[in-house]
């Protein structure tokens, strides 16, 4: 496919699990469906992984969320342990 790289990813029937496949090749993805009726989900991902969770210009990101139909975030532990001291 021209050079092309391309990812295969096992269906799930989870959708948290789906997603976790889809943001592959990050590792150590933990998925929390926010609101399973509007298809949100938060992604939070170890500090090393962000970049590989989203992509370059936020590709895989994107594309995680055509391929599961969700509203995908991505966060960092950190970033979510720090919002949650502040509440």
């Amino acid at each position: 496919m021209n050079g092309e790289k391309v990812d295969l990813i096992l269906y799930q029937e989870d959708p948290s699990e789906f997603i976790k496949e889809a943001l592959s090749p990050a590792k150590g993805v933990i998925v929390n469906i926010l609101d399973p009726m509007k298809k949100e989900a938060l992604a939070i991902v170890p500090n090393d992984q962000l970049s590989l969770a989203i992509g370059k210009k936020g590709s895989n990101i994107k594309l995680a969320s055509r391929l599961t139909k969700y509203k995908i975030e991505v966060k960092t532990l950190e970033q979510v342990t720090l919002e949650g001291n502040q509440a």
